[in-house]
């Protein structure tokens, strides 16, 4: 645990310069949304959600294509560090939130993003820190116009492809097991899909640490300026 609240730690001080400098790629029409990611699952901790606002083209991932370095840190160490970066190096992008800590189960977290007419798209992730490289993965949302209109979606868990699913605590960030930056890529699938979920195959036991789809469940509103 200790290891995953470090990550932690550095993804909660990169929020305050996130919103400073995606802020700075204005193109008129501010809006805002609150979104709050609700955790479904039973015992899987969901590390920092990284929110991002965005014009048409920008993608998170790709199923069924690799996963980038930036996706791949996040989603096996909750490392959202070269994520955000790439992200605010995006000139597609609007604005960036981090997370202040990770959800637990049957937890939420609610935050204001900024948006605008021509960047009106939402994409999120965040990982199942219990797990090899899981993560959940919302891409390419569209924003609701309507301050009367509020959505509600969900999400499942999708594998990265970066790591092997061997369920080893020496390979694994969150609470049962405490181990970051260990990576195991032999047998790797090269590939993001939907997650398989947990088969017990080695420390974590299926019955506790397994989940089915969907996994989380994100709810968008458009609120006043906050």
């Amino acid at each position: 645990m200790i290891n995953l609240f470090r990550t932690v730690a550095s993804s909660v001080a990169l929020a305050a310069v996130v919103s400073f400098a995606a802020s700075a790629q204005a193109d008129g029409g501010k809006r805002y949304y609150e979104v709050t990611v609700s955790n479904l699952a039973y015992a899987q901790p969901i590390s920092p959600p990284v929110l991002v606002t965005h014009k048409s083209g920008l993608s998170l991932f790709n199923v069924n294509e690799p996963a980038s370095d930036g996706l791949a840190a996040m989603a096996e160490d909750a490392d959202n560090s070269g994520l955000v970066a790439d992200l605010l190096a995006n000139p597609k992008t609007r604005a960036v939130v981090v997370g202040e800590g990770p959800i637990p189960p049957g937890g939420s977290a609610t935050l204001v993003i900024e948006a605008s007419a021509k960047a009106r798209f939402l994409s999120a992730v965040g990982m199942l820190v219990n797990t090899n490289d899981a993560f959940f993965g919302l891409r390419h949302y569209s924003l609701p116009r309507s301050f009367k209109s509020r959505r509600s979606v969900r999400s499942p868990a999708y594998d990265a492809g970066s790591e092997a699913n061997n369920e080893d605590c020496g390979f694994i960030p969150g609470p049962a097991c405490g181990n970051a930056f260990v990576r195991d890529e032999e047998g790797a699938e090269g590939f993001v899909h939907i997650h398989r979920g947990v088969h017990g195959v080695a420390d974590l036991a299926a019955e506790v640490y397994d989940w089915r789809n969907p996994t989380v469940q994100i709810s968008i509103r458009r609120v006043r300026k906050p």
